[in-house]
């Protein structure tokens, strides 16, 4: 998924390093919005199953008549929703780091233009760029 050599500035070829940025930015803000969408998904699976398990509940204890509390022990000690909570968080961590990924490409993107403006004026001051 993340690839370290992604996020290294190779200061002896700015332009390319600028010229590839775009794509790996939207590699990264695919897979982003991808987790987020799962993330996403997830959380509507648990919501749904935790009304499923209520309603059974409610339908099928009417002589004992459950308290609150009960029906809400019950929901969250179910083993699947304790399954789908587990996935949601770790969905949820891989979402955070693709996003942080994204905000370090930005600031990649900001240190090559930096570093292509220095190389710029250096050349006009040496005299060699006839630009």
């Amino acid at each position: 998924m993340i690839d370290n050599k992604d996020f290294i500035i190779d200061q002896t070829i700015i332009d390319i390093e600028l010229c590839n940025l775009a794509a790996t930015m939207m590699k990264y803000a695919t897979e982003e919005a991808r987790l987020r969408l799962q993330v996403e998904t997830l959380e509507e699976q648990i919501k749904k199953h935790e009304a499923d398990i209520d309603s059974y509940i409610r339908t099928t204890k009417k002589e004992e008549k459950p308290t609150e509390a009960r029906i809400k022990g019950l929901i969250v000690t179910n083993e699947r929703r304790q399954e789908l909570v587990s996935e949601l968080l770790d969905r949820q961590f891989e979402h955070n780091q693709m996003r942080w990924a994204v905000n370090a490409l930005q600031a990649k993107r900001d240190c090559l233009v930096a570093l292509a403006y220095r190389d710029r004026q250096l050349a006009k001051s040496d005299g060699w760029n006839k630009y």
